[in-house]
């Protein structure tokens, strides 16, 4: 089990997740397959710009990509203080492996060292359970519930608000 910060050079796999996560779990995500599949390597690739303050997280498994999650820093003076977790995603066959674990441990080690940082949020669509138990781990706290966020196959779904102050 290996984590790590994702560079240019995992392009070609983190694409391959990213894909495999929009077509296995389509309603956790604002994208969708369809959207992304064409997208040139170059779209991704500019996800992986990584900087002290943006960066995405991969768990490798045999080295394998496996499992990733992405943190943005707010912009500007006003919402420097916090990030945000995007686009967390583990591959099915391991789940339950805690290479999901990892990755966010890293994360929010990596997160919490930024100077200045004093939080970091998250959204989760709201019936699924096992997520919320997840980030609730680490110390996510549930404040609030945004109704109608995503549509997928025309049907609503709400996304709980999580933060993790610090």
């Amino acid at each position: 089990m290996e984590v790590r910060i994702l560079f240019a050079h995992d392009v070609e796999e983190f694409r391959t997740l990213r894909l495999l996560a929009l077509k296995t779990n389509p309603e956790a995500f604002g994208s969708t397959y369809e959207r992304e599949k064409d997208f040139p390597l170059d779209r991704f690739l500019m996800r992986l710009k990584t900087d002290n303050d943006n960066f995405v997280v991969g768990g490798f498994i045999g080295g394998d990509l496996v499992c990733n999650a992405s943190f943005l820093r707010g912009q500007g003076k006003k919402e420097s203080h916090k990030g945000m977790v995007v686009a967390m995603y583990c591959h099915e066959d391991y789940r339950g492996t805690g290479i999901a674990k990892v990755v966010m441990a890293y994360l929010v080690e990596k997160a919490r060292a930024l100077d200045g940082l004093r939080k970091i949020d998250l959204t989760v669509v709201s019936e699924n359970e096992r997520a919320k138990r997840f980030y609730a781990s680490f110390g996510f706290k549930h404040y609030g519930t945004e109704p109608m966020a995503l549509l997928h196959e025309n049907r609503f779904l709400d996304e709980d608000l999580m933060t993790l102050p610090f």
